[in-house]
């Protein structure tokens, strides 16, 4: 099985496509992948090509997109995931479980009993900690789509958007 790598930007066959740095990393630190490799590069949206590494190194690496792939299968239903913000890093469990699952966002939730504030999910980085989390997940587990994680929002936020 040839190793997946997300990079936003894959659009169409033949195009050259930087990978992000954290995936370059992976490709060429972790993986150890030279120019000619075969891999696999989605975009997040759906689409996923085979490809082959131009240029692998200390600066970054750089994919040429080959043929297009038929993606995996999305659920018919859109699901969001609404869910209250767990202490410490069982929120990143949440996170990869429900990519795993199928979902297309995830809502993180700040509750009257949450041991986290807003403004402290702010400060730390957590969103883009569940992305990275999100974006490593459905490498994993062949999705191409990766869900978008939303802005989190207290219950009471949340709420009013479903009172008549």
């Amino acid at each position: 099985m040839h190793p997946r790598f997300h990079a936003p930007d894959a659009a169409q066959t033949g195009d050259v496509v930087s990978l992000p740095d954290d995936e370059a990393q992976h490709l060429t630190r972790v993986l150890r992948l030279k120019t000619g490799a075969s891999i696999r590069v989605f975009n997040g949206r759906g689409v996923e090509f085979d490809a082959v590494v131009e240029r692998a190194g200390k600066g970054g690496a750089v994919a040429r997109l080959g043929e297009r792939r038929q993606a995996a299968r999305e659920p018919r239903v859109a699901v969001t995931l609404a869910q209250a913000v767990l202490k410490r890093d069982k929120m990143d469990d949440v996170v990869r479980d429900a990519v795993m699952m199928g979902v297309s966002a995830i809502q993180p939730v700040v509750t009257a009993r949450s041991e986290i504030s807003l403004p402290s999910l702010t400060r730390g980085r957590r969103r883009e900690r569940w992305g990275s989390i999100a974006v490593s997940s459905a490498k994993q587990c062949g999705r191409a789509v990766v869900p978008a994680i939303l802005e989190p929002q207290s219950f009471e936020e949340r709420s009013r958007r479903f009172r008549p």
